[in-house]
Parts: structure tokens; sequence; C-alpha cells
């Protein structure tokens, strides 16, 4: 993969898609000192584009700090066809639920899949309040939400979260075993 991407750059040398291709190839390959001097460059740069695509390989290579680091610096300058997409990237790479709920409510989407986003930790919330009976009601809908969805790993897993948290809520024993079918079903899916 490195000698791919470094082919590539001699056909166009100035392309920062291709260097940040580049460092999550040397993360993967465990080279961090090289990784990191490339991410360090493309942060400098600061372009609203690649800093929310680099906060989004920061996210996925596990550099949670990072990422949000360079996703604030994202939203800051993103222009606004990009700015949703940043705060809802920077919510998932929060380091807690309060921190995740701020960061959804920035994103001015009034969509379904924003309302549910936005449900989650503020119904755990309610949960760590002691709450439970008001956190029923958006954790039921975020269930129901995954649950409509196409079957994939991610979406199962998620429905199956919110089917524990759920029964952490109410005690009803349907959703604990609905959690328990929707991750079973999502084992089978992640074997494929």
């Amino acid at each position: 993969a490195e000698r791919l991407f470094l082919l590539l750059r001699r056909v166009n040398d100035d392309d920062p898609g291709q260097d940040l291709q580049l460092a999550q190839v040397y993360s993967w390959l465990g080279r961090a000192a090289e990784a990191k001097e490339i991410f360090d460059r493309l942060e400098k740069a600061a372009d609203p584009k690649i800093c929310y695509e680099m906060g989004e390989v920061l996210r996925t290579i596990g550099d949670s700090a990072s990422a949000r680091r360079v996703l604030e610096l994202a939203y800051a300058k993103a222009p606004d066809e990009l700015r949703d997409d940043v705060a809802m990237s920077r919510a998932l790479a929060s380091s807690d639920l309060e921190d995740r709920l701020a960061w959804l409510q920035k994103v001015r989407s009034q969509s379904e899949r924003t309302r549910v986003h936005i449900d989650e930790p503020r119904a755990h919330l309610l949960i760590q309040e002691g709450r439970y009976g008001e956190a029923v009601d958006p954790l039921r809908r975020s269930a129901e939400w995954f649950e409509r969805h196409p079957e994939d790993v991610t979406t199962l897993n998620n429905a199956a979260v919110a089917r524990l948290s759920l029964f952490r809520a109410t005690g009803d024993e349907a959703d604990l075993k609905n959690a328990a079918r929707l991750l079973r079903r999502s084992l089978e899916l992640s074997k494929d």
C-alpha cells in the first residue's frame, strides 16, 4: 500500500488527500512518527475539508484526542455546507455524553437521523441522573429508528445498545431479549 501511494505522489506530489491516505497507511504499518509528520503538516495548512477528513482518519485509528482537535479546527473554518458533517463527526469523537450532546446540537439539520443521535446521549444523561421514565421515549425512538434501517453490523449494534439502555430504564425483559437477538444477528453478519 505504501508503494502505491508513493507512486501516486510522483504523478501529483501536491495532493493533500493522497498525503492523508499515506499517513493512514503509515499508521496501519506502525510508523507513527512518519504519520504524525504528515498529520501535523496537514493540520498546519488548516484546509477545512482536509481537516474534516483527517479527523475521520484519526478517529478510526483510535486517536480521539487529535481527532477532536482537528475537527474543531475544521468546524471553525468550514463552509456552511460542510459544518453539519464536521459537527456530527466531532460528536462521534467526544470524550463524554455532555460533549457529544453539545456537538450534536450544533448540527443544523433537523432530520430524523439527527434527532435520534441527539436522543441517545440525552437519554443516557437522564439515566445517569436516575430519571429513567424520561429516558424511555428517546431510547425507544432510537431503537426503532435503527431497527427500521437495512441490517448491517453497525445499525444492529446501535439498535441493541438502545434496547439494552431501554431495558435498564424500564426493566422490561422484552427489551433485553430484543437486544440479545440484535447482537446475535450482528455477530452473524460480522462473520460474512
